[in-house]
């Protein structure tokens, strides 16, 4: 008999590459299969938890992207950017206008709604609720047709058979605001957040500011690139004493106290005198300027307008003031074009107090920055002044498309074939900027994540993942291949959007091109990283992450496409929390609902899922699966806590148990077996533990005390001793748990025994 005790599983799932590799630390620590598990950064593993459902998508046909917006840490919101529009989620809710009250709904093919100048459009969506009789439309999101100002019909909807409406009941209208993108291009759309403000580049749509004012009024507008102060109206100059031929023309401009930003010149003022004949002069005057602290006057010398001085009123007098031709007045700029020209940025950040852009198609290795300290102002000077807008190429003998801008300690740009360090010896300015290459990995079109101090970032064909941070050793930048050991995970697939969420456990959460999606547990400084890869019955299309100060954690958002009842739907749903005490409230089901409350025997508002098998837990128990007909399941007894929805399939497997033996060599391909498996465990209600995924499996499972009392719980906790029913094998063997219950389990340690 020989004993090996897996103390962790933190290194994840490795590639079959790596089963003859027991030599590497992370073997150890390594599993052949780890699929809807979660890797704790202490080494063990909990079962993902599932995942509510939320809404559907605005448009199902089409492809659908979440994009995370803080505000703050108190007003997070996810944006679900569709074809051509986009929506609001706060508090794992659809944003919605203010309801309005129903006043009838027949029972027709399709049913008819009547509210008193509703104002709604033919294709808006609306949630019904509190209805009373016709109960089986409350909770719904349902398309609309307008057919008069007081009424619409529910699209799809036929209430023949519904209870009779009674009284009561509102209609919602889900908040949408349009926008240009279509489909196709939303997982191109690059971003970068200052306050309520965000800014979407893509190659294809000219550059725009999405604004938020208020949980129903978001707007999103094109970029206009020029000052934020308006310049001067109306200049005058007017010579006194007037003796003289000599023409003198004037500009002025606006200097706001904010940050000093300086308004484009206003148009020529000019009058006739000479100003070198003794008690001659010139007085220029202009309108005021709201917000303006003061004004700066140039005159023209030879054609170009040179500063003269400034006043804190709305005039100035000109005696012969020689002007200083190094310092002119602001130059109008904007580098990029409209929608559909080669002149859009597709990437944008923030850095040195600069709005940040980069990569027009026309100009792919190129970068473009505001004025600093106003993000909107792309004006230049000349000569140039060191707070100018900046426009310069990375020269690099080659051309390299800016991918990624990321705001570091200097800020780097990551290309399809290199990393550079964009910076200054001093002052960023038009004259001191330069670019100096770091490393040449190159990335893909997938924006790199943030971790403190650290980009994780996916390589030019998205089929390695890395880390990249400064390190003082080397006074540079480099990193990690992450994905070296799991290299399978990316071998026909690549990462197509990812998101990552610090709390509770440190995982970034990646969506791959097959529907797939895997978690990546990742905390650098205990050098702990390791792949687990999860599945749902549908393709998970896109992820955002937001913080919710509430519950003390971040909350995970993912848009799934689904077939329900042969139809393609487009969900919106969240990850749950893993909660297994109390045992009755653990949540384990897939696009589905809980409730919590006076004892039922029946749950409704399942519509999402009609015509599916659904899993049930109900206070504690697993019951046989049902399903859903008429939007509701029906229990044999009741229950109070209830979680219903899809199931999936949980499997953990470590690497093959190895070793050299000294003299006696290797335990490579010598017959083998297990006949006992210890689990240490917490809160674990149950699992099948076997020899691997085709051998007899026995089953481990919580024992429940019901009878005249109250149901009794009762989760497994330390080790646990199962005996395996195994036959001799030769090949990798290693003890492999399985599950398919809505139950919580968490292993921390497994400990075969080895027959051999």
């Amino acid at each position: 008999m020989a004993k090996k005790t897996y103390k962790a599983f933190s290194a994840g799932e490795l590639s079959p590459d790596m089963y003859g590799r027991y030599d590497v630390d992370k073997y150890g620590t390594g599993c052949m299969i780890m699929k809807n598990w979660i890797i704790m950064a202490q080494g063990g593993a909990y079962k993902r938890p599932g995942t509510f459902f939320r809404a559907q998508g605005g448009k199902e046909s089409a492809a659908i992207r979440l994009i995370p917006f803080e505000f703050s840490t108190i007003q997070p919101y996810v944006l679900e950017f569709g074809d051509e529009y986009m929506r609001v989620y706060k508090d794992e809710a659809l944003v919605l206008e203010s309801a309005k009250n129903i006043v009838s709904i027949t029972n027709a093919n399709p049913a008819q709604i009547e509210i008193t100048g509703h104002g709604f459009l033919t294709g808006n969506e609306v949630f019904l609720d509190n209805i009373g009789g016709m109960t089986e439309l409350n909770g719904r999101q349902i398309k609309i047709t307008v057919t008069g100002a007081n009424t619409f019909t529910l699209n799809g909807i036929d209430s023949t058979s519904f209870g009779a409406y009674t009284s009561g009941g509102t209609a919602a209208r889900v908040y949408e605001i349009a926008t240009p993108y279509a489909a196709e291009d939303l997982f191109r759309i690059y971003y970068a957040q200052t306050a309520d403000v965000m800014t979407l580049c893509h190659p294809n749509y000219a550059p725009r500011e999405l604004t938020r004012t208020g949980h129903t009024s978001w707007t999103l507008s094109a970029i206009t690139f020029q000052p934020s102060v308006a310049a001067p109206a109306s200049p005058s100059a007017v010579a006194t004493v007037g003796t003289g031929s000599v023409t003198y023309k004037y500009k002025v401009t606006a200097v706001i106290e904010e940050n000093y930003e300086e308004s484009l010149p206003s148009a020529e003022a000019s009058c006739t005198n000479n100003l070198a004949t003794s008690g001659n002069k010139n007085t220029v005057s202009w309108s005021s300027v709201s917000g303006a602290i003061k004004y700066n006057i140039y005159k023209d010398k030879n054609g170009v307008f040179g500063y003269i001085g400034s006043s804190e009123t709305t005039s100035f007098v000109d005696d012969n003031i020689g002007p200083d031709v190094s310092d002119t007045p602001p130059r109008a700029g904007n580098p990029f074009g409209s929608d559909g020209s080669n002149d859009c940025p597709s990437v944008v950040s923030f850095q040195n107090q600069r709005r940040v852009f980069a990569s027009t198609i026309a100009k792919p290795d190129t970068i473009f920055m505001s004025r600093q300290g106003s993000y909107g102002n792309m004006t230049t000077s000349l000569p140039s002044k060191n707070d100018d807008a900046i426009t310069f190429a990375i020269a690099s003998g080659q051309v390299n498309a800016i991918r990624h801008l990321i705001p570091f300690r200097q800020l780097l740009a990551m290309t399809t074939s290199q990393e550079w360090k964009i910076g200054s010896e001093g002052v960023l300015s038009p004259t001191t900027v330069d670019a100096v290459p770091e490393t040449n990995y190159g990335s893909s079109n997938v924006k790199p994540i943030m971790i403190g101090n650290t980009a994780i970032f996916a390589a030019r064909y998205g089929k390695r993942i890395r880390d990249y941070t400064y390190t003082f050793e080397s006074d540079g930048y480099d990193g990690n291949d992450l994905s070296v050991l799991s290299r399978h995970l990316l071998k026909k697939k690549q990462i197509v959007d990812w998101a990552f969420a610090q709390e509770p456990d440190d995982v970034i959460w990646a969506v791959m091109s097959d529907g797939t999606f895997c978690s990546l547990t990742y905390m650098r400084e205990h050098r702990v990283w390791g792949w687990a890869r999860h599945e749902t019955e549908g393709q998970v299309e896109s992820v955002a992450v937001i913080p919710d100060e509430n519950l003390r954690r971040d909350i995970v958002y993912f848009v799934v496409k689904r077939t329900i009842n042969g139809q393609t739907h487009r969900y919106i749903e969240t990850l749950a929390e893993y909660i297994d005490d109390p045992m009755d409230e653990a949540y384990f089901v897939d696009s589905g609902l809980s409730r919590t409350g006076t004892p039922i025997n029946s749950v409704g508002g399942l519509w999402h899922l009609e015509g599916e098998q659904v899993r049930i837990y109900a206070d504690g128990n697993v019951l046989a699966p049902q399903t859903v007909q008429n939007g509701r399941i029906t229990m044999p007894s009741e229950y109070a806590t209830i979680s219903v929805g899809i199931g999936t399939d949980y499997e953990l497997q470590p690497m093959a148990s190895e070793s050299d033996q000294g003299e006696e060599g290797s335990t490579r391909g010598d017959p083998k077996r297990i006949k006992l498996l210890y689990l240490e465990v917490q809160n674990t209600r149950g699992l099948f533990a076997g020899q691997g995924p085709t051998k007899e499996l026995n089953e481990i499972r919580a024992k429940f005390q019901n009878g005249d009392m109250a149901l009794d719980i009762i989760p497994h906790n330390g080790i646990l001793e199962v005996a395996v029913d195994s036959s001799w094998d030769s090949q990798y063997v290693a003890p492999y748990l399985y599950d398919r219950y809505p139950v919580p389990a968490k292993i921390l340690t497994m400990t075969p025994v080895y027959e051999t």
